[in-house]
């Protein structure tokens, strides 16, 4: 589009190039700036254009539904999943991941999603997973850590679209399971109320003892 509106001052440049301004009376002078502030304004008309073209296709791709699968040994401790997440912008709608070679669990099952396969409804930023392994057994294990396969779903104009993605796991082999000590401290810190209580606990029957030892005394 761009390059069609420079055309015409291309044009106009070579004339003056070809033909100095000197040599021109007025009317020419008049009718070539004329002319050449028309082609101005066709190439900026055609740049704006173009602009908000590419605008308007950014945010729509940014609003698209984009459920994508890959391995995940971060969320949980010691186990390796495998999740979909949609990355985009709005709800996709019965997401189906087939792979080309299907994924085992543990249990020597296929890795499903949802019931028969297919998650109704995926929000944006929204994560469902399954478990697969802990993260030593699945590497001691297998041979193979990398998978592919088209993932299939619905927008919210009910259009269906197929996406083909890649999972792989291999990137978590022989790697620390944490990347710093955030989460490792938070699961810590979760067990800390029931060390509390039992210590509460523990310290109740030591004053129940003493207690019972004082009125011994006392008889």
């Amino acid at each position: 589009m761009i390059s069609v509106a420079v055309l015409p001052l291309g044009f106009l440049l070579g004339l003056l190039l070809i033909r100095p301004s000197s040599k021109l009376n007025t009317d020419e002078t008049v009718a070539l700036l004329s002319a050449s502030a028309g082609a101005f304004a066709v190439v900026t008309a055609a740049i704006s254009a173009w602009i908000a073209t590419r605008v308007s296709e950014l945010q729509e791709d940014s609003l698209r539904p984009y459920p994508y699968p890959y391995f995940d040994a971060r969320s949980r401790t010691g186990l390796l999943l495998v999740a979909v997440k949609n990355f985009g912008g709005s709800a996709a709608h019965d997401v189906r991941a087939e792979w080309e070679e299907p994924s085992i669990d543990s249990h020597g099952e296929r890795i499903r999603f949802g019931v028969e396969g297919v998650i109704p409804i995926l929000l944006p930023g929204e994560v469902v997973s399954r478990i697969v392994d802990g993260s030593i057994q699945y590497f001691a294990r297998k041979t193979r850590s990398d998978y592919r396969g088209i993932v299939s779903f619905k927008d919210s104009s009910d259009r269906d679209r197929r996406l083909p993605f890649r999972a792989s796991a291999e990137k978590f082999s022989r790697t620390p399971v944490y990347e710093d000590e955030a989460a490792q401290t938070h699961e810590k810190l979760q067990s800390l109320p029931n060390s509390l209580e039992e210590i509460a606990s523990k310290l109740n029957d030591i004053s129940d003892a003493l207690q019972n030892l004082g009125s011994k005394r006392s008889a």
